[in-house]
């Protein structure tokens, strides 16, 4: 891999130890009119994040994850998929309902949207797909989701996310801004709590679909997003270690994915459409149902990215289980 040359007012350090990678964005003063960095800067930023820690990217499907896929039995399995009406939980929703699981349960706040995907994931063979209406702000509609249920789901994929309006912390709503903590963060809480509470005879598999604002450092369009994921980032497994410090492995099994820049109404609210390498949304859906195969269980309790070559993560199994690698948190 080439080194990226960075812009004079962008620096990134990357320290790799033996035991992970951390990867430090510092940005220089942002400019008062819309944001400190050029979109073709991100770009190099965004590769160089990745690039960090594996070889081999992808952006769009290819054979050796449709491999890893074909090694997996998902028959008679079940998966409930928050914010799975559209976007990326669709996609996700669509390659679990490919690779044959028994029943998919779509969670989101806009039934149309719920409707019609129930309705196109419902003609791929051999699925019984249904949808639940529910806000991730609301206990109590977290609550009756659990209470209805008539099956304990296997796997829960935690995708529902919100995105306040882009602006900056000294001119957004107050109210708008603390939307996104009271979604991405305790929503997310409560509703992972919720599903745990449903599976103590089971045990659970749980996997987190995060996204960029976490690497996008201080821009404009991210402020208020990137604070409150970066909040869910504190509680769960594989960012902080509390959850997974907390829960039994026995009772439940964490992995979070960044899926890359998909094309999504989330992605283009943001305004930073372009700026990154544009993923594939098949790619994500198909990496995630391979998180959630017994073969991605080394992965349990750690932080990766869709871009990532399957055969090149299994290739480093051994090394990603004893070094602690892709375990980040908020202490040293």
């Amino acid at each position: 891999m080439s080194f990226i040359p960075l812009p004079r007012k962008t620096e990134i350090a990357i320290k790799t130890t033996p035991e992970r990678a951390w990867i430090v964005f510092t940005f220089g003063v942002p400019t008062a009119d819309s944001s400190s960095l050029e979109k073709d800067s991100l770009f190099e930023l965004y590769l160089a994040a990745i690039w960090c820690s594996m070889k081999t990217l992808h952006f769009q499907p290819y054979a050796r994850l449709a491999d890893a896929l074909g090694r997996a039995d998902l028959s008679g399995r079940s998966v409930l998929i928050t914010g799975g009406g559209r976007g990326i939980g669709f996609k996700i929703a669509t390659s679990f309902a490919e690779r044959g699981v028994g029943r998919i349960l779509l969670v989101g706040r806009t039934e149309s949207r719920l409707v019609e995907a129930t309705k196109r994931l419902s003609s791929i063979a051999g699925t019984s797909v249904r949808y639940e209406v529910a806000d991730l702000a609301s206990q109590d509609d977290i609550r009756r989701v659990f209470e209805t249920l008539k099956f304990s789901p296997d796997i829960l994929i935690n995708n529902a996310g919100y995105m306040p309006n882009p602006e900056s912390f000294l001119t957004t709503n107050l109210s708008e801004y603390w939307s996104g903590f009271t979604i991405n963060v305790l929503g997310t809480v409560r509703f992972t709590q919720a599903y745990l509470r449903h599976r103590l005879e089971q045990g659970g598999n749980i996997t987190r679909s995060s996204d960029n604002s976490e690497y996008s450092g201080r821009i404009r369009t991210e402020c208020a997003e990137s604070v409150s994921l970066l909040g869910e980032q504190g509680w769960s497994c594989p960012m902080g270690g509390i959850v997974s410090a907390d829960i039994d492995k026995q009772v439940a099994r964490f992995i979070s994915v960044h899926p890359g820049a998909v094309d999504t109404d989330m992605l283009a609210k943001s305004q930073l459409g372009g700026a990154f390498p544009s993923t594939e949304g098949k790619l994500v859906g198909d990496f995630v149902v391979w998180t959630a195969t017994e073969e991605a269980d080394f992965l349990a309790g750690r932080f990766v990215w869709a871009n990532w070559d399957v055969q090149e993560l299994l290739s480093r199994r051994d090394d990603i289980v004893s070094k602690n690698l892709f375990v980040t948190s908020l202490t040293e």
